[in-house]
C-alpha cells in the first residue's frame, strides 16, 4: 500500500496535515490586521491631536493679532495726544481710557518761566523771526522740562507752566523743580548769546511756588 493509500485507509485526504498551517496562518494575518487597526486607531488619535492644536493656534494667532492691532491704534492715539498735551497727561488719559480724569488735591511745585522783553522783540521784528525764536526756545524748554520729569500745565506765546508731581508722583517735587529752573537758565544762556548775534534783545525769567493745589482736566467734549 502506498502512501496515499494508507491516508485514505486511516480517514485522512492530502490536505488534513496542512489544516495546522492554515490556522497557523489565519492566526498571524488576525494579529497583522489587529495591528493594522490599532495604528489606524493611534493615527486617528494623532490627527485628531493635531487638528486640535492647529485649531488653537489658529485661534491664539487671531486674539494675538487682535491684541497687536489694540495697541497699535493706542500708540497712534498717544502719538496724537502728545501733540497736544504733555506726554505725562496723554499716558493718564490712555491708562484711564477716559477724556477726563477725577480731581484730587495734591503738594505740586509749579515752575512759570518767560522770555524777558518779548514783547518789544514780538512788535519789532518780522513774524517769521519770532516764529524761528519761538521754535527753538521752546524745542530747548521741552526738552529739559521732560528730562527732569516736569508736567507743562500749559503754554500760552513765550511763557510755559511746568508743575511737578502731578499727574505722575515725584520723590522731591521741589528738588526736582529747582534742578529744572537751574539747567533751564544755563540752556537760555547759550541762546540769548546767539540771539543778540541777530539784534534780538531777549532775557529769560523764571519763578517756582510750592503748595497744595487740585488738580482736574478741564474742557468741553471733543
Amino acid at each position: 500500500m502506498n502512501t496515499q493509500q494508507r491516508w485514505r485507509a486511516n480517514g485522512r485526504s492530502r490536505g488534513r496535515p496542512l489544516a495546522a498551517g492554515h490556522a497557523f496562518s489565519s492566526s498571524l494575518s488576525l494579529r497583522r490586521l489587529r495591528r493594522v487597526d490599532e495604528t489606524n486607531i493611534q493615527f486617528k488619535a494623532f490627527a485628531g491631536n493635531l487638528r486640535s492644536r492647529v485649531s488653537a493656534l489658529i485661534k491664539w494667532n487671531k486674539v494675538l493679532s487682535s491684541r497687536l492691532q489694540a495697541q497699535l491704534k493706542q500708540l497712534e492715539r498717544l502719538n496724537r495726544l502728545r501733540k497736544f498735551l504733555s506726554p505725562q497727561v496723554a499716558e493718564v488719559v490712555i491708562a484711564s481710557d477716559e477724556e477726563s480724569t477725577p480731581s484730587y488735591r495734591r503738594e505740586i511745585a509749579a515752575m512759570f518761566c518767560d522770555l524777558r522783553g518779548f514783547t518789544a522783540f514780538s512788535d519789532s521784528a518780522s513774524p517769521e523771526a519770532v516764529l524761528e525764536v519761538m521754535r527753538v526756545y521752546h524745542q530747548a524748554m521741552g526738552e529739559l522740562i521732560d528730562r527732569y520729569g516736569g508736567t507743562i500745565e500749559h503754554r500760552a506765546g513765550d511763557g510755559i507752566m511746568v508743575i511737578f508731581n502731578a499727574p505722575l508722583p515725584c520723590n522731591d517735587p521741589a528738588l526736582q523743580a529747582v534742578q529744572l529752573a537751574v539747567a533751564m537758565r544755563n540752556r537760555m544762556r547759550e541762546l540769548i548769546k546767539n540771539w543778540q548775534k541777530f539784534g534780538y534783545e531777549l532775557g529769560f525769567g523764571v519763578g517756582l511756588s510750592l503748595g497744595y493745589a487740585t488738580l482736574s482736566m478741564v474742557g468741553s467734549e471733543g
